[in-house]
């Protein structure tokens, strides 16, 4: 997310529900961040255990997952794009994709658990 984190502001400008305006997207980013943060911090646990259980890869290939959907979906709910794969509510699509990659994990976590 450190390298897309820069351009998501922009993203979130574009979607539909803000039609440009720099601050609903900022807000719908900032909204974005906090349900991700939530809902990292609400599976940590499950996660931590189930990896305990079953291993490290899978769950990260999981993370992997959860972000593809996220940078995905962020790719379809632009509003610039004259395409017929654009989501319509892209700002729901985004909150839900955001939650689901928090869902499934932060990959470093993932990535130095395996490491180590």
């Amino acid at each position: 997310i450190t390298v897309a984190a820069p351009v998501y502001p922009s993203v979130m400008t574009h979607t539909a529900y803000a039609g440009g305006d720099p601050v609903r997207g900022s807000s719908l980013w900032s909204l974005c961040v906090v349900l991700n943060g939530a809902f990292e911090f609400l599976s940590a646990a499950a996660l931590g255990e189930l990896s305990d259980h079953f291993g490290r890869k899978p769950f990260l290939l999981l993370s992997i997952v959860g972000q593809i959907v996220d940078y995905g979906t962020a790719t379809l709910c632009t509003a610039d794009a004259e395409y017929e794969l654009m989501l319509r509510r892209g700002a729901a699509a985004m909150l839900t994709a955001r939650s689901v990659a928090g869902l499934c994990g932060l990959l470093p976590i993932f990535t130095r658990a395996y490491i180590a």
